[in-house]
């Protein structure tokens, strides 16, 4: 075997090569320090940008909270009431009252009263003045009034017409 070693070169140089390598490390080069400079400039631009958002955002919860408008609080109040009001137990008490000889036309209670509005018809007297009476035994409702009562005679089997009116206990 026969190793055969020639440290002479015999290709041409390329002078040039050298000085274009050279040119694109520096042109590299140029290019990565502006980018450098203009990321800078962009994050103290931001940096100003947060501390104006900060210093705004610190001012405004520095200014007193507005006063209270009492109308407001009186309906927000009475929104309250109505939402915690126990209508479940209240429409319970007039089902148990609730019978053949009654037919129950309206309900208007009003939470912030404690008070319920009745209209309805009756067949006769005498199942309005039960109908009067099982209101009162009912045990939610008490003081029931018969506050305007008459005898509808369009209608063929003439119903007497009634508007109740009666206070809830709440619990």
């Amino acid at each position: 075997m026969h190793l055969d070693l020639d440290f002479v070169r015999t290709a041409p140089r390329r002078p040039w090569l050298g000085g274009m390598l050279l040119g694109c490390g520096v042109t590299a080069l140029l290019l990565v320090w502006q980018a450098g400079s203009s990321g800078k400039q962009s994050i103290g631009q931001l940096q100003r940008q947060l501390a104006q958002v900060t210093r705004q955002q610190q001012a405004q919860q520095a200014k007193p909270a507005p006063a209270e408008d009492p109308n407001e609080l009186a309906a927000a109040f009475g929104l309250r009431r109505q939402w915690r009001t126990d209508w479940d137990s209240l429409l319970q008490a007039l089902e148990q009252a609730q019978f053949k000889g009654i037919a129950l036309l309206q309900v208007q209670p009003d939470a912030r009263k404690s008070q319920l509005k009745l209209a309805g018809e009756a067949l006769s007297e005498a199942d309005l003045h039960d109908y009067l009476r099982r209101l009162q035994q009912a045990g939610r409702l008490r003081e029931a009034v018969l506050n305007q009562s008459g005898i509808d005679d369009k209608q063929p089997h003439k119903p007497i017409r009634f508007q109740i009116q009666a206070e809830w206990v709440q619990r």
